[in-house]
């Protein structure tokens, strides 16, 4: 989300924080920094029972506030040949389908 004055950055992660650690969420990095030209605000947390994980990153160069959740469900397979088996073939198992 482009545009995100660093005010509404922070407190939107507040928010988020608080929720997750509601949840039982565990804070594994904290990513606020200032360089010489630019502070720099995120996070990750991440589920002890399932591994999913939530970054949050914020930066004043592009004001945009970042997103990114991972899911280990969601990985490639163990078997999976980048040259041989094309992304597009590949079809998650059935029980993944109810997350």
């Amino acid at each position: 989300m482009p545009g995100v004055p660093e005010a509404t950055a922070r407190d939107a992660q507040r928010r988020l924080c608080q929720r997750l650690v509601q949840k039982g969420w565990k804070l594994t990095h904290e990513g606020d920094r200032a360089g010489a030209t630019f502070p720099e605000l995120g996070f990750r947390f991440e589920n002890p029972v399932g591994g999913d994980q939530v970054d949050v990153l914020w930066n004043n160069s592009t004001t945009t506030l970042f997103i990114s959740v991972y899911a280990p469900c969601g990985q490639v397979p163990d078997d999976f040949v980048e040259y041989d088996w094309s992304e597009a073939d590949w079809q998650p198992k059935e029980q993944s389908a109810r997350l």
